[in-house]
């Protein structure tokens, strides 16, 4: 077990991991105890022609003595080992990894290994040693001998002596990806660079396509050291808005989850929302919508603004905004609403950010692709969707939640609500859309149903997509017909642990084990920590006196999750229904975001 602290709360893990991210898309990942996943390592982003692909470099880190506590002073991690040694990582904001070693002495083995974060291939893989330079940097050329063989380049800042082993060979077992279903679960990490401590050394870490670049990343950073630092400390400082509640947990975990969300933001191009690390590596459109609205809360309306505004300019043809960018022809039927709700949220709040030639640009999209979309998908007045088009987008038994889905009309509002306020704004005339009342009687019976098939044939089986409704369009029922409503989600998909399941728990598709990449619990089952936390919003937002218990044991869940589960300080993707865990994506950027809104509405009461 190893002992997390922050700087009020501490708890023993068994194994935890730390995960770092900076604005130029690189993360660096390593479990503390023993190597747990083959997405551990050090990976750069490269931006070949609107192809974004991550690519390893650095495989693991090993010292001799046994770690014993991992600790983090504001957002920087710092791991104490039995000898009384220390080391600290920095991810340097072009990428650069920082390994700081205080009264280390002995060997700090660097395992290597070069691919791109989707290359399995078992093919050859070399380590050639190019040069150390008289200014103390070792350049190292990975040669991948694949069907399309490529090389990759690393170069290490080095004042200590260390030995290289090209043939050094270590077989690595993936207990993650073991229980994940996913494969490979174990490889082979050729070629070691063996460094030599005696007490405080730092060691600096950069990779890229090419040698030369590879070395100008590192020589931007030894030009001054010590401000580089500074800006990364600063950019991932604890932040505080002034917002808190009683637990000194739940405190840290508002930070913790702060902090996150915001190592999630990338500079590239225009500027974006990862939606998740390790693989959700580009600025997928529903999930980056989505997790806006925490920037709506914390007032960084600029940063909002540009997001929307570059996905009001990634419209496909069918009058839907693409899956994500870069741009790919997936279908997804709620990015286009969730746009809207975003842009009109912000409009509301602070239409002045926008020039007179924006909310016309903005007019101009939306009335033109509400169009082309309608005339693709509306029938009899609803908007259809195709199979797996929505955040539920795995199937099983035929299970494809495709037809007409209660959240996608009401989204599909939105756009309408949109496109009448700016027309207001702009002093346009403009035909006003509202679908309200049709969509309550078609989708209101005895409960608000979750869905139509494309026969008319209701789809009687549960699932958490009325808390989206809510959240999306709260004035679509009366409170007493939500709670109705609210009361069958928690008699059907509670979870004693805190949290709903993503379907009725008497379902013949229920699974309440974590299946992995195999899928059969991904939507059928696997409780959602980005649900868990709108829910616990919606049900505060209708009546907090009635629903308490629910909400703080979702608040608990999820704080107890980003602060000491999976990836110590981040909000993972889901959990199983049977126990609360840490599964799926390590980082994802809605669960964060969702927490943060939570926080802040309960910080407000």
């Amino acid at each position: 077990m190893i002992d997390v602290q922050y700087k009020k709360v501490a708890k023993d893990c068994d194994n935890p991991a730390i995960l770092l991210s900076c604005k130029q898309g690189a993360y660096f990942y390593q479990s503390i105890s023993q190597k747990n996943s083959r997405f551990e390592g050090l990976y750069s982003l490269e931006t070949d022609n609107e192809a974004w692909n991550l690519y390893k470099s650095l495989d693991t880190i090993q010292l001799m003595p046994i770690a014993e506590s991992l600790q983090f002073i504001g957002a920087v991690p710092m791991v104490h080992y039995s000898d009384a040694s220390s080391i600290r990582y920095f991810l340097l904001e072009n990428g650069v990894l920082s390994i700081k070693l205080q009264n280390y002495y002995g060997i700090a083995n660097l395992f290597f290994d070069p691919r791109a974060i989707y290359d399995f291939d078992n093919c050859e893989r070399i380590l050639k040693l190019i040069t150390k330079s008289k200014d103390n940097i070792i350049s190292l050329e990975c040669i991948i001998n694949s069907s399309s063989p490529y090389s990759y380049f690393v170069s290490i800042y080095c004042t200590q002596d260390y030995t290289f082993d090209a043939l050094a060979q270590v077989e690595h077992f993936y207990p993650l990806e073991k229980f994940r279903n996913s494969t490979p679960d174990k490889g082979n990490i050729s070629g070691s660079l063996d460094i030599n401590f005696q007490g405080d050394g730092t060691l600096y870490i950069a990779s890229a396509k090419t040698q030369e670049e590879s070395e100008n990343k590192l020589n931007s950073i030894l030009q001054d050291r010590s401000e580089q630092l500074r800006v990364t400390i600063h950019n991932n400082q604890d932040f505080d808005f002034g917002k808190k509640l009683s637990s000194d947990l739940y405190n840290q975990a508002f930070l913790s989850a702060q902090i996150s969300l915001k190592s999630l933001c990338t500079n590239i191009n225009e500027g974006g929302v990862y939606a998740g690390l390790p693989w959700f590596f580009h600025w997928w459109s529903r999930d980056e919508s989505i997790s806006l609205g925490a920037f709506l809360e914390l007032k960084n309306y600029s940063f909002v603004k540009k997001v929307l505004l570059r996905q009001a300019n990634n419209f496909l043809d069918d009058g839907r905004i693409s899956c994500r960018s870069p741009k790919m022809d997936l279908a997804s039927a709620d990015s286009t609403g969730w746009c809207a709700t975003r842009l009109l949220q912000l409009l509301h709040i602070k239409s002045s950010i926008f020039t007179k030639l924006e909310l016309e640009s903005l007019y101009d999209i939306f009335s033109k692709n509400i169009k082309i979309l309608e005339s693709n998908y509306l029938v009899d007045g609803l908007l259809s969707s195709g199979a797996w088009e929505t955040w539920m987008d795995t199937g099983e038994h035929n299970d494809k939640r495709d037809g007409f889905l209660i959240e996608i009309q009401l989204l599909n509002q939105r756009i309408h609500d949109l496109i009448e306020y700016l027309a207001t704004l702009l002093n346009k005339e403009n035909d006003r859309v509202n679908r309200l009342a049709f969509i309550k009687e078609k989708f209101l019976k005895e409960i608000l149903y979750d869905r139509f098939d494309f026969n008319g044939d209701v789809d009687k089986v549960v699932r958490p997509n009325i808390f989206i409704a809510y959240y999306v369009y709260h004035q679509l029922l009366s409170p007493s017909e939500w709670e109705k409503c609210f009361d069958q989600m928690i008699d059907n998909l509670w979870l004693d642990w805190g949290g709903f399941s993503s379907i009725d728990k008497k379902s013949e598709l229920y699974h309440d084990t974590y299946t992995g990449e195999t899928n059969e619990s991904y939507h059928r089952g696997d409780s959602w920590y980005y649900i868990n936390n709108m829910a616990a919003l919606c049900m505060k937002h209708l009546n907090y006196k009635k629903y308490e218990f629910y909400v703080d044991k979702i608040l608990d869940a999820s704080s107890n999750e980003i602060v000491f589960m999976g990836a110590s300080g981040h909000h993972a993707e889901v959990s199983s229904a049977s126990k609360q865990e840490s599964q799926g994506c390590l980082s994802q950027a809605w669960s964060a975001s969702m927490f943060i809104e939570l926080f802040t509405s309960l910080s407000n009461k």
